[in-house]
């Protein structure tokens, strides 16, 4: 849609092309062929090969998720404007997977560039996938989902169609057995009557038992051949044919009713993260496209070296918990002091550093190596932190599920130290110390009540460590009762107005002005 060609523009691009044995995308490279394009058809053909143009060079040296990102971006391809039906929302639902597939890529691999992803793909196909796709029939896109009556046991759809409800096809011709057996040796077991009649009669009554809203019958009277085919003798036993029924010969036309537009159908989240839920407090615009609809976003540098410090320390610690796990050491022990192992030196978590690095969506090669320097002195203040104090972490990257009245709240716990008194729990933030805003003190509560409720685990305290260019600082506080319980109830109050939202397909309805919005 973003080139728009007309069909006399592209009539005249591809006999060109094929009169030439060239290309489509030489034949937009010729000064005569441009010349008889229309006004609107040259301004496209400029655009595209600008655009091939900077996306080929972006693809020498960006990874392929970045390269993915502006490309979408580029060709409007997820413009918001555009999201107003269910189909749309399906399409956004097959981006955002093809997106995860080649983010996945870039993380697993050593070489992130497109001719890279390339490669994996065409190994694929050669070793035979196909790869696959998630499809909620209940979002769309608009379509008739054919399906056998046998395997429609179970399953239950607004409207149901059952066609070729004609004598001799529904109910069809009794086949015999391919191997008949002798009646003598089945006489005690064969049922009385038309036992391939009564087959299909429940048969029948399983296909119109799917129907929660609609059924439809419909029957030809000519389907090939010289028969002229009578109504179906279940429609007969239904009372909704008459034996003796013979067409009219009237031709009726009625007014159809104007087709009111029909409301996009969003998918609703299974569970709700902390993450999701400060998004939609933040700005419920903002929550649609990013966490509903998916749309792909670039990153920064910044969400980058955040990633590779949390993964960094991930690693690390993960180490750490192995040698306290060895026979010199006790992991569960409730008494920090038992633990002998000594911290994995400095240069292990140099090399955790290295091998952890997020390689993307930095402005330029001077700003990843000023990260990259800030990084090393973040990682000694903390190493020389972690040597000093000497921590027990019991926990690292816990994930955890929690019930929300009718609804699943989900996360993860970054880590969480053994002490005398129980567990400590500890986030991270890089940054110099500052008091504590609403929603951090907010995600340490949460996690609070993961410890305790999912965990089982009694809670000393939590904190924050503060990663300052050269030292870490703390800020430390436990959860009363009182407040535990605040959090979850305005927990389940945000989480309400977003499955009000999702379901009503308003999102308007909850978002307020605030600077800066790219919504609006």
């Amino acid at each position: 849609p973003v080139f728009s060609y007309s069909g006399d523009d592209l009539a005249l691009l591809v006999s060109w092309a094929n009169r030439k044995s060239r290309s489509l995308y030489e034949a937009l490279r010729q000064p005569e062929i441009l010349s008889r394009l229309s006004a609107p058809g040259q301004k496209s053909a400029h655009t595209l090969l600008a655009l091939i143009e900077s996306h080929t060079l972006l693809a020498r040296s960006r990874p392929v998720n970045e390269l993915f990102v502006r490309i979408v971006a580029d060709l409007g391809l997820a413009e918001k404007a555009r999201v107003e039906t269910s189909d749309e929302v399906q399409r956004l639902s097959f981006l955002d997977q093809f997106y995860r597939k080649i983010r996945d890529f870039a993380l697993e691999s050593d070489h992130k560039l497109l001719r890279d992803f390339m490669e994996e793909v065409e190994m694929e196909l050669h070793a035979g996938s196909e790869g696959s796709l998630d499809f909620d029939p209940d979002t769309g896109p608009e379509a008739l989902k054919i399906i056998t009556v046998h395997s429609a046991k179970g399953l239950e759809f607004r409207h149901v169609f059952l066609p070729a409800m004609a004598d001799k096809k529904f109910p069809g011709l009794s086949r015999g057995e391919p191997i008949e057996l002798p009646e003598k040796l089945i006489r005690d077991i064969l049922p009385s009557g038309d036992f391939h009649i009564q087959e299909e009669r429940r048969l029948f009554y399983v296909a119109m038992t799917r129907a929660r809203d609609g059924l439809y019958f419909s029957y030809a009277r000519d389907y090939g051949g010289s028969t002229v085919r009578r109504p179906s003798v279940f429609l007969k036993d239904m009372g909704l044919v008459q034996e003796d029924a013979r067409p009219t010969g009237r031709v009726e036309f009625t007014k159809m009713k104007e087709r009111s537009r029909k409301k996009v159908v969003y998918p609703m989240p299974k569970s709700f993260s902390f993450t999701a839920i400060s998004s939609f407090r933040k700005c419920p615009l903002e929550y649609k496209y990013a966490h509903i609809l998916r749309v792909p976003r670039p990153g920064s540098g910044a969400i980058s070296f955040g990633q590779t410090i949390h993964k960094t320390l991930e690693l690390y610690l993960k180490e750490y918990q192995q040698a306290l796990a060895a026979p010199q050491g006790d992991l569960f022990a409730g008494n920090a002091s038992k633990a002998q192992a000594e911290f994995p030196p400095w240069k292990n978590m140099l090399k955790l550093y290295e091998s952890s690095w997020v390689d993307d969506w930095f402005e330029d090669r001077e700003q990843k190596e000023k990260y990259q320097k800030r990084g090393l002195a973040i990682l000694k203040a903390v190493y020389d932190k972690l040597v000093e104090s000497k921590p027990v972490p019991k926990y690292v990257e816990q994930t955890f599920k929690l019930g929300l009245g009718r609804h699943l709240l989900t996360g993860k716990i970054d880590r969480a130290d053994a002490t005398d008194r129980g567990l400590l729990i500890v986030d991270y933030k890089t940054g110099s110390a500052k008091p504590l805003a609403k929603v951090d003190r907010e995600q340490l509560l949460i996690y609070q009540w993961a410890a305790q409720d999912f965990l089982h685990e009694k809670v000393a305290g939590l904190e924050y460590w503060y990663f300052g260019d050269s030292d870490v600082a703390a800020q430390h506080f436990l959860g009363t009762p009182e407040q535990l319980r605040k959090t979850q109830d305005e927990l389940l109050e945000t989480v309400e107005k977003i499955v009000e939202a999702v379901r009503g397909g308003d999102f308007e309805k909850f978002h307020k002005k605030h600077r800066g919005c790219e919504y609006e």
